[in-house]
């Protein structure tokens, strides 16, 4: 889980201050052991860590591995041009796991309800999910599985409702939400919230698959 991860999932579920701090401070001294080649880890976790690497990659110019490199494969951004790269750089048999939001086709966005204009209203139809559909048929994939999941959450403080609706944005628009908008966040929250804070819902689809011969 990266930094951007942590904070949305601080926001989804209702992570304790505590929580948040410890892990804020953990953060920042294996940050200082990195640095410092203080690896906190023992001689079998180093010999597995050479294995790993980070690369940087773009599916729409092709992911920089060799065709059937990768046993499984596991994605939870998209739809994207990634299922394609995913049954080429995945063997053939081998394992593709995808994980997308999809919509609600109706149900759901509670927040475009509670704050309009901030948030999309909610709406009939599965856009994004014709799309996963569209581009799976296209991808060279089979034995392709589906399994739908609805997620419940409670959003705490008008603050959260803020940190979401800024999520990886810049401090400038941050900024400027706040001033023009958060007063307006906190009326609609206090009409809307129980003693748990607001109740949205968040729709997922996991797929299965297997790569084939490119």
């Amino acid at each position: 889980m990266d930094e951007d991860e942590f904070e949305e999932n601080s926001v989804k579920f209702q992570y304790p201050a505590e929580l948040k701090e410890r892990a804020r401070i953990e953060l920042e001294e294996l940050k200082r052991k990195v640095t410092s080649r203080e690896f906190p880890f023992n001689s079998e976790a180093i010999k597995l860590l050479q294995n790993v690497r980070y690369v940087i990659g773009r599916t729409h110019e092709g992911l920089p591995f060799p065709n059937d490199y990768f046993d499984v494969a596991y994605t939870k951004k998209g739809p994207t041009s990634w299922y394609q790269e995913g049954n080429r750089v995945v063997r053939p048999g081998g394992s593709l796991i995808l994980f997308h939001p999809v919509d609600g086709n109706g149900k759901g966005s509670e927040l475009g309800e509670y704050f309009p204009g901030l948030f999309p209203p909610p709406s009939k139809g599965t856009p994004v999910l014709d799309v996963i559909m569209e581009r799976l048929a296209k991808s060279g994939l089979i034995d392709i599985q589906f399994r739908h999941l609805q997620e419940t959450v409670w959003i705490p403080s008008p603050e959260d409702v803020l940190v979401m609706k800024c999520f990886g944005q810049s401090e400038e628009y941050t900024q400027y939400v706040n001033e023009m908008c958060f007063d307006k966040i906190v009326t609609n929250f206090e009409k809307h919230a129980t003693e748990k804070g607001i109740k949205i819902t968040h729709f997922y689809c996991l797929i299965w698959a297997k790569a084939t011969e490119t």
